[in-house]
């Protein structure tokens, strides 16, 4: 352990061997989107985090080859279970820095993607969100995922029934499985009109029931309200 403390005291250990794999198990079944990256690293990541396997400027490209998704950094943990059955399965994936867009569209449909991207695609998102929401399957990689999360996002909501654009950065995400369904949280400073509101949803979406509540805070300075429904 202190031999590879001081490996990593003086940078990142490249794990290039590991990126087909790893690519493998992020691209999409069917060919919805298959995955591309630059490299796999092994980082120190502070105290909290320590060790993380870092994947660096991920890429989603699909059918046409067209980009639907870039992502800088990605962090992911591997399944031991998975391991034992020979696949190469993320059980948490962090998404850091990502440029979203969220667009409410005039029929009252929602759909998120990345600002970067060839054209607006929520394919890679909801994939994720699929992930954690379907039951274990040991011969897909992505259904041994148990952890979501979206760090320091950049997100930009694009209104076109309101006819309203408003930005927040640094926006935190995460979501995890648990054994009734799904829970998460996500906290958002919003910037709208020079002025910045601090907005936070905790929520969970129960399988069995088919049911989704969410509570909503809204806070600026001191005041703070919860809906929950």
């Amino acid at each position: 352990m202190v031999l590879a403390a001081w490996r990593l005291s003086s940078g990142p250990i490249s794990l290039a061997f590991l990126s087909p794999y790893i690519e493998n198990a992020l691209s999409r079944e069917h060919g919805a989107f298959r995955v591309r990256l630059d490299d796999t690293i092994l980082t120190w990541a502070g105290w909290e985090r320590t060790l993380d396997i870092r994947v660096i400027n991920v890429r989603a490209l699909g059918p046409d080859g067209e980009i639907i998704a870039k992502v800088p950094e990605l962090a992911l943990s591997l399944s031991a279970r998975g391991l034992l059955s020979g696949k190469l399965a993320p059980k948490s994936i962090d998404l850091f820095r990502p440029s979203l867009k969220l667009v409410r569209h005039p029929k009252g449909n929602f759909e998120i993607g990345f600002n970067d991207a060839e054209g607006t695609s929520d394919r890679l998102i909801r994939n994720l969100f699929e992930s954690l929401g379907e039951p274990p399957d040991t011969d897909r990689a992505m259904s041994y995922l148990r952890r979501f999360s979206i760090i320091d996002a950049d997100l930009t909501y694009v209104d076109l029934v309101q006819k309203v654009t408003w930005s927040a950065p640094l926006v935190q995400v995460k979501l995890w499985r648990d054994r009734d369904g799904l829970q998460g949280e996500a906290v958002l400073d919003i910037d709208v009109e020079e002025k910045t509101a601090q907005v936070i949803l905790i929520g969970g979406y129960r399988a069995a029931k088919k049911k989704m509540s969410v509570d909503i805070g809204f806070s600026e300075t001191i005041s703070y309200r919860q809906y929950r429904f």
